[in-house]
């Protein structure tokens, strides 16, 4: 029977709606999970939104983190490490900049700046 491996149709069911269990039904009757997810984000407010948000988002790092390393560790970005090396072989790359350079943030006497009044 279809309500026993589609718990969308299971639940329809059990709220009152009245779908023939028959081969021939069609599951795109039913919202799909992104979809209820989308409706139920769209739903949440204030301290629920920013919690969930703040979830996904560490979520979403760490799964990135992980398919970083595994690639890393199969060998698909040795390419970036081989041209880095020939570039730098080529004469192609520079020094790091010295903290004490012109860069922003550094430790640098400070200048006058304009007043604009």
């Amino acid at each position: 029977m279809i309500g026993a491996t589609n718990p969308l149709y299971s639940a329809a069911l059990h709220a009152g709606y009245d779908f023939p269990s028959c081969p021939t039904f069609k599951s795109e009757v039913f919202m799909t999970q992104i979809q209820l997810l989308e409706q139920h984000i769209s739903e949440l407010h204030g301290a629920s939104f920013s919690k969930l948000r703040d979830w996904f988002i560490e979520f979403d790092q760490a799964r990135w983190d992980k398919k970083l390393e595994a690639d890393s560790n199969a060998g698909k970005l040795d390419f970036l490490i081989n041209a880095a090396i020939a570039e730098h072989e080529a004469g192609l790359t520079q020094s790091p900049i010295s903290p004490n350079k012109d860069v922003p943030g550094s430790h640098r006497p400070q200048t006058k700046r304009a007043s604009f009044r």
